[in-house]
């Protein structure tokens, strides 16, 4: 009896294996991000090619001067914050098509300690909380049972 299936090479056999490893390994590299930071990514995603769209620029691989642009044009109207998980999903577009993130390049981070310097990012303060606001006073017995404490009484 002939088996009629047909004989794989080992480069195709190694094909196959790499396709079944990766196929398993989507789930989890899927569960690496929580599903609200992947919303947020994708929405940050379709914002920087869209604009990328609408000034003829490419947005993958984008130059680092396109995201340069991108991120001074936002600077205007966002917080640091903001630019921060722009430039995070930029970059992680990147990875995940194979690409180095223009993120990295010189030219970007510069940029950012300069909106940094310029926005400022420091939290801003509370008033401290004073113990006389939110502690009750205490009982008129507790300093005369402290001064008779360990005295036998």
């Amino acid at each position: 009896m002939s088996d009629d299936s047909p004989q794989l090479g080992p480069l195709q056999g190694r094909e196959l294996a790499l396709n079944d490893a990766l196929s398993r390994a989507e789930d989890p590299l899927r569960q690496s991000l929580a599903q609200n930071t992947r919303r947020a990514y994708a929405s940050d995603w379709r914002d920087f090619s869209a604009r990328c769209q609408a000034h003829h620029r490419v947005d993958l691989p984008a130059l680092p001067e396109t995201v340069a642009l991108y991120l001074t044009t936002l600077a205007e109207s966002h917080k640091v914050s903001t630019l921060t998980r722009r430039i995070s999903a930029i970059s992680q577009a990147h990875q995940a098509a194979g690409f180095d993130p223009p993120t990295q390049a010189p030219v970007v981070r510069q940029l950012m300690k300069g909106i940094r310097r310029t926005l400022g990012t420091a939290q801003t303060g509370k008033s401290p909380v004073k113990v006389s606001t939110c502690a009750p006073s205490p009982p008129a017995s507790i300093p005369v049972a402290l001064s008779t404490f360990g005295t036998g009484r």
